[in-house]
């Protein structure tokens, strides 16, 4: 062994050791580089427990900013440079939130923005506050952080989104105010309140939807990822038709011309009106817990966030080259088993076209008894006008006993906590006073010719199919299917099948109304429940054909003789008035409330000092049980069958301590109003007011000055901080009072219900005078 190293020369054993030094230099490059790139890299499961651990994360509050440093410590972190805007400059508010910005240049000159709540409702727990959205989009950040991704990304942390009050959304609205894109732009708003459970897409707003590639793209993505996702085809029309009762912040996108769609994952809600509270549930509709059979709810927190990411990741690559195409308005989507198929709007109207050339070309090999139907409905076409009346003013009856019955009960909204019976039973009474009637009127002279019927059946739906296309094309393929069935209904001569083409030509208005039901779309069924026009007559054109058919197949069961009724219709009218009659009384005695679904009370109290004025209203969609109401030392007994009571307790409680400062320079007042309430604020406006008009020169927040020149308006904002300091500048020798309007989610003393298992909503308002002038 010593022989064999005395062969190796001085530079031989030099070389040696350079050569291992490389080989170790190497090899522990390898081993560290792994634990390095991780210490750069949080799981997005981690970065979801540190904004849980945030919570509450609501509006202006500690977690809110807390989060926003960890958005931007991840996002430095990242390479990116983050960029943080207040809302100094917003339009009749101010919030002490921000928004964040950060952006990664792609490889084309478009724009894809994937936007994100920063805050969430004060009524959200920790386990959906929207702290797995917040992970999700800062991890898909780090996926594209070293390497380009197919357009320009650009990463939106919005905050002050969610509250009650009509200003919100306030970080959408902000920065859509300030926002004009260079480059094709389009959104995705995520919103995220739990890693897991049924994705929902929402994709338009009123009388407006997303173009069908970005919808395309957000289904076939998320049937790639194998996520549950829910995504009923009918919702695109509630759109158009602008019956849908929920406006989400995708609505602000798509208004501003920016192609856009949400995704959400709340849990599901029972059916009510879309909040039982008078913060409308923050403005978000409810939403179904249907999973599709195309996946399944995510196992865990970590499979979840992959499936997210790759249905981001897939919409990423499909905008590259889509962004700036054409809007498609009009396209029609179809959910079938395992996927969905969007069909555009010229696929929509080739088949139109196609149904209509294969009708005419069956009319033109069949000369005479196309000749013979247009005979027939020319003769008797007087008669659908009167049908359609006698529907309509049945449906108007209905509606009317709909309203006497809720009336009865002092439950004005009753119907929006179970509307599918109120809706049969508006339904089945329509028809049980149309077929009853219709046995007695067939005597006058009405056609007793069946083709007549069949034929009119056919007219009624082509003319509908024709005046839906002029409205929107997307809304006429429920005719259309409706127009293919009576059309095989008249032509059959198969006596067996005439039923089977009844029954299947109302499919896809079944399928909508399955979609409006479960959901619920209170917008839409309030349209068809409690509307006396509009409702009625849609109800009544979709009725007719239908009913027209009935009564053709009354012609082959049994061929009308005098003094003989018709046997469809005798039936019909069994059925109808005997389902009537039980949704009748079910609609009468039901009570939407029990130990699980308690009923919601809000009580709001306000408080004016100048007239020294104290009152708390009760207010509940039912009448008000008998409660024993506990305020401070005092106790109050309330007996009412209203659904409103009020009470005026003694006392005017002091609830903010006030101090002001006044210096004169030249021909000004500034004027510095020190607030420091009980309890923090929940949300603060100071109005100014003069017996004349004057001009507001500045303030350190911002301000909107009446119309008429003689009051202005201070906005402070949400939860801001104590003590308040308001400072406003004003000419000399105007007198103007300072008024602070105050609002609180509280009540000014502790207050209980003795009595009654409620679920209280408390709201105080204070209006109180801070400085007038001598």
């Amino acid at each position: 062994m010593l022989d064999c190293l005395e062969r190796f020369t001085y530079r031989d054993r030099i070389m040696r050791k350079l050569l291992c030094l490389t080989i170790l230099s190497l090899t522990g490059s390898l081993l560290f580089l792994q634990p390095l790139a991780a210490a750069n890299s949080q799981p997005a499961e981690e970065l979801s427990q540190r904004f849980r651990d945030l919570h509450p994360r609501t509006e202006a509050s500690d977690g809110e900013a807390r989060a926003f440093e960890i958005i931007t410590e991840r996002l430095s972190e990242l390479g990116l440079e983050p960029e943080t805007r207040g809302f100094d400059d917003f339009e009749n508010g101010y919030s002490f939130s921000s928004i964040v910005t950060a952006r990664i240049p792609g490889d084309s000159d478009e724009d894809l923005i994937i936007a994100v709540p920063v805050d969430h409702s004060r009524r959200r727990g920790p386990a959906d506050d929207g702290a797995a959205g917040l992970a999700l989009v800062l991890a898909f950040a780090e996926r594209y952080a070293e390497q380009p991704p197919p357009v320009n990304l650009k990463f939106l942390f919005l905050g002050a989104e969610n509250g009650p009050f009509d200003r919100h959304p306030m970080g959408t609205r902000h920065y859509l105010r300030g926002f004009f894109p260079e480059r094709p732009t389009a959104v995705i708003y995520l919103d995220l309140q739990q890693a897991g459970g049924t994705l929902e897409m929402e994709h338009g707003g009123e009388g407006v939807v997303a173009p069908s590639w970005l919808v395309e793209a957000g289904l076939r993505g998320a049937h790639a990822a194998g996520l549950a996702y829910s995504f009923p085809g009918t919702l695109g029309h509630l759109y158009r038709a602008g019956v849908r009762d929920a406006h989400t912040p995708v609505a602000h996108y798509l208004e501003a011309e920016l192609p856009a769609i949400a995704l959400y994952n709340r849990a599901h809600q029972t059916t009510g009106p879309a909040a039982t509270s008078p913060e409308t549930a923050d403005r978000a509709g409810t939403v179904s817990a249907r999973e599709r059979a195309g996946g399944a709810a995510a196992s865990n927190p970590e499979e979840w966030f992959e499936q997210m990411s790759l249905l981001l990741e897939r919409i990423t690559e499909r905008a590259a080259g889509n962004v700036g195409a054409q809007w498609d308005r009009h396209y029609a989507v179809f959910e079938l088993p395992g996927e969905h198929i969007v069909l555009p709007e010229t696929a929509h109207i080739l088949v139109v076209w196609l149904i209509a050339a294969a009708m005419l070309m069956y009319g033109m090999a069949f000369r005479n008894r196309l000749t013979r139907y247009l005979r027939t409905v020319w003769r008797n076409l007087w008669s659908l006008p009167v049908l359609f009346i006698l529907i309509f003013g049945f449906l108007a009856l209905a509606t009317l006993l709909l309203e006497q019955i809720l009336e009865l009960r002092g439950f004005p909204s009753l119907w929006q906590f179970h509307p599918l019976p109120f809706f049969v039973m508006k339904l089945t009474l329509a028809i049980f006073l149309f077929a009853t009637v219709f046995q007695l009127a067939f005597r006058l002279p009405f056609s007793k010719h069946g083709s007549f019927y069949s034929a009119s059946a056919i007219v009624v739906l082509m003319v509908l199919v024709v005046v839906m296309a002029g409205i929107s094309i997307s809304f006429s393929y429920y005719f259309l299917w409706a127009l293919l069935c009576a059309f095989m209904f008249s032509i059959t001569r198969r006596k067996t099948l005439m039923p089977l083409w009844l029954i299947l030509a109302p499919l896809w208005f079944l399928v909508a109304a399955y979609v409006i039901f479960s959901r619920p779309e209170l917008g839409a069924i309030s349209t068809l429940l409690l509307s006396p026009l509009r409702g009625n007559a849609i109800l009544a054109l979709i009725l007719l054909p239908f009913l027209l058919m009935l009564v053709r197949i009354d012609f082959l069961l049994s061929p009308p003789s005098p003094g003989k009724a018709l046997f469809s219709l005798r039936l019909l009218s069994a059925v109808t008035g005997v389902v009537s009659v039980a949704f009748i009384a079910f609609v009468v005695v039901i009570n939407p409330f029990d130990n699980e679904h308690r009923q919601p009370v809000e009580v709001r109290e306000q408080l004016d000092h100048e007239t020294k004025e104290r009152l708390i209203e009760f207010r509940s969609p039912a009448p008000l049980p008998s409660l024993e109401f506990v305020l401070g030392d005092e106790r109050y007994q309330i007996e009412t069958a209203a659904r409103q009571y009020s009470l005026q307790p003694e006392g005017l409680p002091e609830l903010v301590d006030t101090a002001v400062f006044q210096q004169e320079f030249l021909d000004r007042i500034q004027t510095r109003l020190t607030l420091e309430p009980h309890q923090p604020f929940g949300d603060l406006t100071i109005r100014l007011s003069a017996p004349e008009s004057f001009l507001l020169f500045d303030s350190n927040f911002p301000f909107r000055m009446g119309a008429d020149g003689r009051s202005a308006e201070i906005f402070v904002g949400t939860a801001p901080p104590i003590p308040v300091e308001v400072e406003y500048t004003v000419p000399a020798g105007i007198p103007i009072e300072a008024r602070l309007r105050a609002e609180w989610f509280d009540l000014a003393e502790p207050f209980r219900l003795a009595n009654a298992d409620l679920i209280l909503h408390p709201n105080l308002r204070l209006s109180q005078p801070v400085f007038v002038p001598e």
